[in-house]
């Protein structure tokens, strides 16, 4: 179990004391970890995004293309 371990000498009425605490750390790391696995996923969409990008989208029946203004034309002008 992953843990956070703290510690401090302190002093009351005169005596040293060392007060000290164990914090549980699993809820951070599977938190990390999932946070990692989100960061991955989403760099791999934008992978697919970047080659996504360079398609152009076409009518298979009316056989026109939009263009970057998001207006159709004809294929052959």
């Amino acid at each position: 179990m992953p843990v956070r371990l703290s510690g401090q000498i302190v002093t009351i009425d005169e005596e040293e004391y060392i007060w000290s605490s164990v914090e549980d750390m699993t809820c951070i790391k599977i938190a990390e970890l999932e946070r990692e696995s989100l960061i991955g996923k989403l760099e791999k969409s934008l992978q697919e995004i970047k080659t996504l990008k360079g398609l152009n989208p076409i009518c298979s029946y009316c056989k026109v293309i939009r263009n970057e203004d998001g207006t159709w034309e004809m294929l052959e002008s």
